[in-house]
């Protein structure tokens, strides 16, 4: 594809009508797959339409059937008298061809979608230690627990930090339950005696079905704190913050949540 394309894709709050969702946007390598990470969490058991122009062009400036294939792909065509005559605060005469289907003067094709509501979205519900707490034993387990079933393979988005989260990466075990709704984390030596410790836990974790997790909100409730690439000194385990995995980061950008404790 052309790249300068993602200028004629949008998200619609509600229905084609609605608020444009600022969102940024980045083509693979091949310019063949478009990815777009809204700038916020889009509302929770809301409906959202994604908008994609009908005049796209290719690499070579050939037209792209974006409709046909599109409705097949279970899409609707929009017209000028869905959006209400406006798009994005101005008037749809004065839309870039982009979102013109040359043939049939429809001004693109939706796709609706719904995202999950609040109270079924899998959340963080517990930590232990408990945030703040002192005294910890310095032999025990950690443990998180959340609503529903993980991915087992987010164990790797949990950390230990001695100190500060800049601080050295404490080796540690984990395993799930049962049900994989408990992660049970033993350092593998004892932990030092009067010492801070962080836990850090990645704020892009999916549950079993592949959806976001609340970890920061949740989180912030149980006593922890969102963490920046500022407070990490830039650096993750020995490499640069920019090269951990999507699990850490939050669609707000920050770097998952940090629970302190102090042992005994």
């Amino acid at each position: 594809m052309q790249t300068s394309m993602m200028q004629y894709v949008d998200i619609h709050q509600g229905t084609i009508a609605g608020s444009v969702v600022p969102m940024t946007c980045s083509w693979s390598s091949d310019a063949r797959t478009l990815t777009c990470q809204p700038n916020q969490p889009l509302q929770p058991g809301t409906s959202y339409a994604l908008h994609m122009g009908s005049g796209m062009t290719d690499a070579a400036g050939g037209h792209v059937d974006v409709e046909q294939h599109g409705m097949a792909l279970g899409g609707t065509p929009v017209t000028s008298d869905m959006m209400g005559g406006m798009h994005g605060g101005q008037s749809t005469s004065m839309m870039g061809s982009g979102w013109m289907d040359p043939a049939d003067g429809h001004t693109g094709i939706a796709f609706a979608f719904t995202t999950v509501s609040a109270a079924a979205q899998t959340s963080l519900v517990a930590v232990s230690p408990a945030p703040g707490t002192m005294g910890v034993d310095p032999n025990g387990t950690i443990t998180m627990t959340f609503s529903g079933a993980m991915q087992t393979s987010m164990m790797q988005y949990v950390d230990l930090h001695q100190g500060t989260i800049a601080g050295p990466v404490v080796p540690m075990t984990c395993s799930w339950s049962s049900d994989n709704t408990t992660l049970t984390c033993q350092p593998n030596q004892p932990l030092q005696h009067g010492t801070s410790y962080l836990l850090h836990m990645g704020g892009g974790m999916m549950n079993a079905n592949g959806d976001p997790v609340d970890v920061e909100h949740h989180g912030m409730t149980l006593g922890g704190q969102p963490v920046s690439g500022g407070m990490m000194g830039g650096m993750h385990g020995g490499q640069g913050a920019e090269m951990m995995g999507s699990g850490w980061m939050d669609p707000d950008g920050h770097y998952g949540m940090e629970f302190a404790f102090t042992t005994a």
